[in-house]
């Protein structure tokens, strides 16, 4: 099979490029993919410089169908996560005033960390709704 790059419409005039390379490196998880094996276990995290997960915003009543039909193929997936900067975790049990987006994460078929997101009818304001101090490198 030979090289592909596949263009898909990414919304507001946007696409996204989706690159297969048919003599590509083995994955790497944990470096440019989530290890699966420490996502299922709470981390996500991937190396400096990678891309983490791209995330597509949907409207609200649609998140729950979606995330069902995303199951339906087999797919992991997470449950309907609440975003505040409230919790050290950045996520809440359940939707209260300090929601600010709702959203589920799941792979694609090469592993790719995909997350679908709704925004709340809150605006997002960084003044009300970052809590935490950034982190910051210390100089050398």
């Amino acid at each position: 099979m030979e090289d592909n790059i596949f263009f898909m419409e990414g919304g507001r005039g946007a696409s996204i490029a989706y690159f297969w390379w048919a003599d590509a490196p083995e994955q790497a998880p944990g470096i440019a993919t989530v290890d699966m094996k420490n996502l299922l276990s709470g981390n996500f995290s991937t190396a400096h410089g990678s891309v983490n997960h791209v995330a597509f915003n949907v409207p609200a009543g649609k998140l729950r169908e979606y995330r069902k039909r995303i199951k339906a193929t087999g797919s992991i997936v997470t449950p309907i996560l609440y975003h505040t900067d409230e919790t050290e975790s950045g996520y809440a049990p359940v939707k209260d005033a300090n929601t600010t987006w709702e959203s589920f994460y799941f792979t694609g078929p090469d592993g790719e960390y995909l997350e679908l997101t709704s925004q709340t009818s809150r605006p997002f304001t960084p003044e009300q709704d970052i809590q935490h101090k950034p982190a910051i490198k210390a100089s050398d």
